[in-house]
């Protein structure tokens, strides 16, 4: 997929890729890809987040749902921000007390400027296995 980290804050990721390797047959980006983008940037925020804490977790996705609006026929980037970073200071405490825990995150897949795709997911925690 030639995914590159954009960028990597405390309450946000960004990554990106680029249009040549997620070619559909229509010449835009192929649904998987930006599945997968869009997946994979919430993945990536709980994983920076959790490895900040020291907290060791297994992250999988739960339950997810996605929007196509618009074609993407650019090279393209997913965001996912936690707007509200009370949202994973809850789960990680959660956690921390049980071993599990979920989180919804919610990430943008743009071409350029357009918002081109919604995606919603659920992430479970689950304690790391040994």
């Amino acid at each position: 997929m030639g995914v590159e980290v954009a960028a990597c804050e405390r309450n946000r990721v960004v990554l990106r890729a680029p249009l040549e390797c997620n070619l559909n047959h229509k010449s835009t980006a192929f649904g998987g890809s930006l599945y997968s983008l869009g997946v994979l940037s919430g993945w990536s925020l709980l994983y920076m987040y959790l490895r900040d804490r020291r907290l060791a977790a297994q992250i999988v996705i739960h339950e997810s749902s996605i929007a196509y609006r618009h074609p993407v026929r650019h090279d393209f980037t997913a965001e996912c921000a936690a707007g509200d970073e009370a949202v994973l200071e809850r789960a990680a405490a959660l956690f921390g007390r049980r071993g599990v825990a979920r989180v919804r995150l919610d990430s943008t897949v743009r071409d350029g400027g357009l918002a081109a795709v919604e995606f919603h997911g659920s992430y479970a925690l689950l304690r790391a296995e040994s």
